[in-house]
């Protein structure tokens, strides 16, 4: 009677990790294209990036400018 019980309750937690799994990986392809989609779109064919800073007088000013990993 116990080898049922925990046949069934390995049966069960496998087909909910599946579904876990399934899950966050439809939501992991759903950010990964919305990231190459906002890449695509601010950058140019030089490979800059679109960079908006807002000043202390709060005036926003946008410009192009290479990406680098130490900004």
């Amino acid at each position: 009677m116990i080898t049922i019980i925990t046949t069934a309750f390995v049966w069960l937690v496998s087909i909910a990790e599946a579904i876990i799994l399934s899950v966050m990986s439809f939501f992991a392809v759903i950010l990964m294209l919305w990231t190459f989609t906002m890449a695509g779109i601010s950058a140019d064919e030089n490979g800059q990036q679109l960079y908006c800073e807002t000043s202390k007088t709060g005036v926003e000013n946008c410009f192009m400018r290479e990406w680098s990993i130490v900004d």
